[in-house]
């Protein structure tokens, strides 16, 4: 016979043909199963990879916001910063020239003694020492002559005769005149 009429190879072999059509069917399976898996895990790593560049981009816009914000600050901030020092120069010069008619009032021998001090103080002793001279204020009178009021402008004849010893003395004997005058009736 010849080996095309084999009998009992024809039984067996569609056993292997079976067994091989279902062998294959089943690595087929197995292969669409990992064409799928990997075809998730690509769509995956794609989405991963686009979130990854948004990410990217919103921080890239934050940083340039931030950025922007800065150098709109530091603009802003030099705007102020010459505008204080405008302010600055203006009241220096204020203070420069309210110092010098301050102490165009006083004597050098003052002068000398406050010429550093601040201004408000210098304000408030340079009225004290008019108030006590009774020179270099508008309508005041000059030193030497009597001041106007009851008691040459001061509250009582004890702080007129504390402050302004040689005035008091004059306004004291004027007085004393006037209520002589008063009491003998000559006017």
């Amino acid at each position: 016979m010849s080996e095309e009429h084999k009998p009992a190879d024809t039984p067996k072999d569609d056993h292997n043909v079976g067994e091989l059509i279902a062998e294959s069917k089943k690595y087929r399976q197995r292969a669409q199963q990992a064409e799928e898996k990997m075809a998730a895990f690509e769509s995956e790593i794609a989405e991963l990879k686009e979130a990854q560049a948004k990410a990217e981009r919103e921080k890239k816009e934050k940083e340039m916001s931030a950025e922007e914000r800065a150098a709109e600050l530091a603009k802003d901030r030099d705007a102020l910063a010459e505008k204080l020092t405008s302010v600055q120069s203006q009241m220096k010069a204020y203070e420069d020239q309210q110092r010098e008619r301050l102490l165009s009032v006083l004597p050098d021998d003052r002068k000398e003694k406050v010429k550093d001090w601040p201004l408000q103080q210098l304000d408030v002793y340079v009225n004290d020492f008019n108030e006590l001279q009774g020179a270099g204020i508008p309508g005041g009178k000059p030193a030497g002559s009597p001041k106007g009021g009851e008691f040459g402008g001061y509250s009582s004849w004890t702080e007129f005769m504390t402050r302004d010893p040689e005035n008091a003395r004059k306004a004291l004997a004027e007085e004393n005149r006037k209520e002589i005058n008063w009491a003998y009736g000559v006017e």
